[in-house]
């Protein structure tokens, strides 16, 4: 986990990490919501009379999590860096977790090199893109499922703030509430503990 996070900011050091328009949303409703204006971007139709727009195209968890860094004093670029740093760690370390738990250590370092190594992991992290944060609560959503199945508030919690990041999270939500649902219990117990998720 800390080779992930030492390598997302060495490989995102100035003059990166990489942007896109979505980007710039991101960057641009972090920096208005810690100036107060709430989630706008700096972009807006050319007949606008303002040149920012609400930020309707992306939920607001991942410029949220980008406006915390922010308000500490970090450029918006450079706090982006680190919440996909600290996404990268989250991710590695928590499913490293899962697999050393079901098959052992020896196993867990090689699914750790896999995830280094892999290509798409790494592309994800070279820019300034929800897709890291995504995949921290989704770890994060699968150990709570794994390690308290009995406990869906937790789960839930994490799917909600998956689903904030990322429109695709309400597979997460979904899924927590069905994985709540199952089990040898009582139909009452089992709605409750879906409704609870």
């Amino acid at each position: 986990a800390s080779v992930a996070f030492s390598s997302v900011l060495w490989v995102t050091a100035p003059p990166g990490p990489g942007v896109d328009p979505s980007s710039a949303s991101y960057l641009g409703a972090a920096q208005s919501l810690v100036d107060g204006h709430g989630y706008r971007v700096p972009t807006a139709r050319w007949d606008a009379p303002d040149s920012t727009a609400p930020l309707t195209h992306y939920p607001p968890g991942f410029s949220t999590a980008i406006a915390l860094p922010v308000a500490m004093g970090f450029p918006p670029l450079q706090g982006a860096r680190l919440v996909e740093a600290l996404s990268a760690f989250v991710t590695m370390a928590v499913l490293v977790a899962l697999v050393g738990d079901a098959v052992g250590m020896g196993a867990a370092a090689a699914f750790a090199v896999a995830l280094l190594l892999m290509p798409l992991m790494v592309d994800l992290h070279l820019m300034v893109l929800s897709e890291p944060l995504f995949l921290a609560l989704m770890a994060l959503t699968l150990a709570k499922k794994v390690a308290a199945p009995e406990a869906p508030i937790a789960a839930g919690v994490c799917a909600t703030a998956a689903l904030a990041v990322r429109y695709t999270g309400i597979g997460a939500v979904a899924g927590t509430v069905v994985w709540a649902m199952m089990g040898r219990c009582s139909l009452k117990a089992r709605l409750q503990r879906g409704a609870l998720a």
